[in-house]
């Protein structure tokens, strides 16, 4: 009967931890300055380059807490760094964020809807692409994209195109809910079926 519950408990454990996983929320909270904008090294395990960090401004021109959002776009800016080759030339002007480290893209905010597309690449080849245009009605988008190493937001040259940013979930295990229930539900039913067994021997 021990074994049992025993049994009954790693699985409890192994339903929290796929429900769960270990989901990261980038919200760039405190990377925010005042007037003037910032090119953001890193945020969290991510790096965001040719993006900058905005928020909105109280009266003495303080970035309010919790408002803080990064933005793209404006100008024409040169391809940053990417160990692997893209398929833009260095007249495309684009910006991705990567910490060469694989991770899943679960979902984003967009603040601004500039329909751009974006792309996510795994060593340099293409593993997933999107349209920002494509939020939901609280401007959620989302992606669900797994084992990729950068994002990519290309730009067209001479064309001013504006991109609001936030709140980027990564690394969200995602189950789908039925089959999570049906699983633990089934190993249930098992064990209290061989406890049964046991009780009756």
């Amino acid at each position: 009967m021990m074994r049992s519950f025993q049994i009954l408990a790693v699985l409890s454990v192994m339903f929290v931890a796929t429900r769960f996983g270990s989901a990261e929320t980038i919200t760039f909270a405190g990377l925010a300055n005042t007037v003037d904008s910032r090119v953001i090294a890193s945020a969290g395990p991510l790096n965001f380059t040719e993006f900058y960090v905005y928020g909105q401004l109280d009266q003495n021109e303080m970035v309010i807490p919790g408002t803080e959002y990064i933005f793209g776009g404006d100008n024409p800016f040169e391809p940053p760094a990417y160990p692997y080759p893209l398929p833009y030339s260095m007249f495309t002007p684009e910006s991705y964020s990567s910490s060469g480290a694989a991770f899943t893209l679960n979902n984003m905010e967009i603040a601004l809807d500039p329909s751009v597309e974006f792309y996510g690449y795994r060593k340099g080849v293409l593993v997933d692409q999107g349209n920002t245009a494509d939020i939901g009605p609280n401007g959620l988008l989302t992606l669900n994209w797994s084992n990729i190493d950068a994002v990519v937001f290309p730009d067209v040259v001479e064309e001013a195109i504006e991109l609001n940013i936030d709140n980027i979930t990564i690394n969200e295990t995602v189950v789908p809910e039925p089959s999570s229930i049906v699983l633990l539900g089934s190993g249930i039913a098992g064990l209290l079926v061989l406890a049964r067994q046991r009780l009756w021997a």
